[in-house]
């Protein structure tokens, strides 16, 4: 009665404002976020690495070194682009 590889081809997205559209990115974003190898990446503190920082659609990444970060940039770009995202241009760099 029922199979298995059932597949149903999605045509097209949840509706603007539906309440389910931020639970789907911030599942979506953090499977993204797991790809990135980045446990030796970021800031110590107590002994831990912090290398990013995320509210909603906004990402901080976090560095001592411009060349770390510059490169955290580039492997979270090509992770979002799998997914669909694409990078804005920074507010600040600092």
């Amino acid at each position: 009665m029922y199979q298995r590889n059932l597949r149903v081809p999605i045509e097209k997205g949840v509706r603007q404002g539906d309440t389910i559209s931020p639970k789907l990115f911030t599942t979506a974003l953090n499977h993204a976020m797991l790809q990135l190898d980045w446990d030796d990446k970021g800031i110590n503190i107590d002994g831990k690495k912090l290398s990013n920082l995320r509210f909603a659609d906004d990402i901080v990444l976090i560095s001592q070194r411009q060349e770390e970060l510059q490169q955290m940039v580039k492997e979270s770009n090509e992770v979002g682009k799998v997914i669909g995202l694409t990078m804005n241009a920074p507010r600040q760099w600092s």
